[in-house]
């Protein structure tokens, strides 16, 4: 069970034990403990993402303890990799944080292009693509280096490792049916 938010979660999961207890009698004994357990797997995207991606950390190259950076700690690196390439102390004012991370937030869930990214939302950045580019490689290298993922990384590695069959078709095995809550609001 897929969903966006916590809150959005927590009431699905509810309501999916309760409906389970209803159908099953009021105890979850016996058989119908595995579905309490499949429960389990009933989240948001990003928590989902999560646990599958350290589930599979070592084939995917990454370190299964690895750090998940929320937006303001994700914002905060941006920063950190914005100031010590000097853009912070253009003469003419180079996109704050925020802004930055918005960009590359976009970039990645849309699938643009920057260029497209730049013309379409945040015209008044495309002065900058040269030099947001240089930005995001290294923001980048500088997650891979310090093995953390942000949550736009969670989707999509977790997307990459579907595209492989051989995953996509073990991942696939544990479930029989995937429900994604607020589909049409999904991004590609």
């Amino acid at each position: 069970l897929l969903t966006f938010t916590r809150r959005a979660a927590n009431e699905m999961r509810r309501r999916a034990r309760d409906i389970i207890k209803e159908a099953l009698g009021e105890t979850l004994g016996g058989s119908s403990q595995t579905l309490a357990q499949r429960l389990q797997w009933a989240g948001t995207f990003h928590s989902i993402g999560n646990r599958l991606l350290r589930h599979y950390a070592k084939h995917l190259n990454l370190d299964p303890a690895f750090s998940v950076l929320d937006r303001g700690d994700s914002a905060d690196l941006l920063d950190s990799v914005r100031e010590q390439l000097g853009f912070a102390e253009k003469t003419q004012r180079f996109p704050r944080k925020d802004v930055c991370l918005a960009i590359y937030s976009h970039r990645v869930n849309s699938q643009c292009s920057l260029k497209d990214t730049l013309e379409q939302h945040f015209p008044w950045c495309q002065q900058w693509a040269d030099d947001l580019t240089k930005l995001f490689r290294t923001y980048v290298e500088r997650k891979q280096q310090l093995s953390l993922l942000d949550f736009d990384d969670l989707l999509l590695f977790w997307h990459g490792m579907m595209q492989d069959p051989r995953f996509a078709q073990h991942v696939g095995r544990h479930f029989d049916h995937v429900l994604v809550d607020e589909y049409q609001d999904t991004n590609r």
